[in-house]
């Protein structure tokens, strides 16, 4: 088994609120800002987040897909996504060279 792949056997867990300590997650659409969701747990998250996260955007592949779009992501950050959601870091964003 692969690092984080029992996510589904915690579904129970929720994304820790203090790593979107500016919002108001009362409010908040989760799906609309998956970006700042899925930046802030690969920037403070714990493993809990790590599985709440898959659990709320179902699974790696859709956080892969999520990780891809986001430019502004530290580069130990993204090689660690890129580790954990089993990409080429090169298919992410922050990678590609800006013109």
């Amino acid at each position: 088994m692969k690092y984080l792949d029992d996510w589904k056997d915690h579904s129970h867990l929720k994304i820790s609120p203090t790593i979107l300590w500016e919002y108001d997650l009362s409010r908040f659409d989760w799906q609309k800002m998956c970006r700042i969701v899925v930046l802030r747990v690969l920037q403070y998250g714990t493993k809990e987040d790590w599985y709440a996260m898959l659990n709320l955007y179902s699974g790696k592949k859709k956080v892969a897909d999520i990780v891809r779009q986001i430019r502004n992501i530290l580069i130990r950050d993204a090689c660690y996504a890129a580790i954990v959601l089993e990409v080429d870091k090169k298919e992410l964003s922050c990678f590609t060279p800006r013109v």
